[in-house]
């Protein structure tokens, strides 16, 4: 697909060190993430003459004004948004006007362009489109102030969000102990993977083949047209795109050779049991699909079967790197 890759001379690792994390989770953490779950299961009590606190529900409509003839734009207005203001992907100006507004009243603010409400969201790698945000004049309108009513820390509060699974509330305590584990273990691993990619990288200083290069490029491009229904934004410049998310191509570019020279001189393969173990923990938890199932479905898309193979291959990597370097 890319040509001719250039061969990579993996060096002595035994010597190399990379820092590890290893998380414990704490009394604190527990009483947090079961705070967490009462504040999910609240029920919003409205606010019929009282200021928004922190915590607070608001429902609002935002209408943009033509800051040149100060009125409202005719098609710019979002009617029933609806915010906590603990919420932390909350614009902070907006959060700031917000605070202290009662239901029925009326003010302006000023907010960006792009995302007036909430900062970008999205998961997996994110690039760089260009472009300078301009700010907007809007006026909000505050329809409805609520406040969480928390449930109490009592054996139906656990029976309800354990699914009927726990009773006892020390035993939930425990469950919700070693799911936090498993959790900020899985993230400790997901840190020290990317610390071991860095220190591959500064070790090996392997030219990328232009090829590789434009092949990363093309799928940035790919990824944005994914995430617009399909089609690029209008104001998409893909020049100005690729030259900006140049450099991250060529990292993953050169992580991709040293990744795959490993792969060779190790002779790493993919396994039917471990094939079967990802198929098993895919299926786990969901009494309607089975593993089976789930097989037969990755076996009839070669694309996702491709991409799992790889997965379970970049795995096996990190982990004989993992061995080899001083963690």
């Amino acid at each position: 697909r890319f040509g001719v890759r250039p061969q990579v001379e993996l060096e002595d690792l035994s010597s190399v060190e990379v820092p590890m994390l290893d998380p414990e989770v704490t009394e604190e953490d527990v009483e947090e993430e079961i705070d967490r779950l009462r504040t999910e299961e609240a029920d919003l009590l409205p606010l019929e003459d009282e200021p928004a606190g922190d915590t607070d529900y608001v429902n609002i409509d935002l209408q943009r004004i033509d800051p040149q003839t100060d009125t409202p734009i005719i098609g710019d207005k979002d009617e029933d948004l609806t915010f906590f203001l603990d919420d932390e992907r909350l614009k902070e100006d907006l959060r700031v006007a917000l605070m202290g507004r009662k239901a029925g009243e009326t003010f302006r603010v000023t907010l960006p362009q792009e995302q007036p409400t909430h900062e970008h969201e999205g998961h997996g790698h994110q690039h760089d489109h260009g472009g300078e945000e301009e700010d907007r004049l809007y006026e909000v309108t505050v329809n409805d102030v609520k406040r969480r009513d928390l449930p109490p820390l009592d054996e139906e509060f656990v029976r309800r969000v354990s699914e009927g699974e726990f009773h006892d509330l020390e035993a939930f305590r425990e469950d919700i102990r070693k799911r936090l584990q498993e959790a900020w273990d899985g993230r400790a691993r997901e840190m020290v993977q990317g610390e071991v990619i860095d220190k591959m990288l500064e070790l090996h200083p392997v030219p990328v083949p232009e090829s590789v290069i434009e092949g990363y490029l093309d799928s940035f491009v790919k990824q944005v047209e994914e995430e617009n229904d399909g089609e690029l934004p209008a104001d998409f410049d893909e020049e100005h795109f690729r030259r900006r998310n140049r450099r991250d191509a060529e990292k993953q570019g050169r992580w991709m050779l040293i990744r795959d020279q490993i792969i060779e001189e190790e002779d790493l393969e993919v396994s039917d049991e471990e094939l079967q173990a990802f198929f098993a923990d895919q299926a786990e938890g969901d009494d309607e699909v089975s593993s089976q199932q789930i097989k037969q479905f990755y076996r009839s898309m070669p694309d996702m079967m491709e991409k799992v193979e790889q997965q379970i291959l970049s795995d096996k990597v990190y982990d004989l790197l993992l061995d080899r370097l001083d963690v």
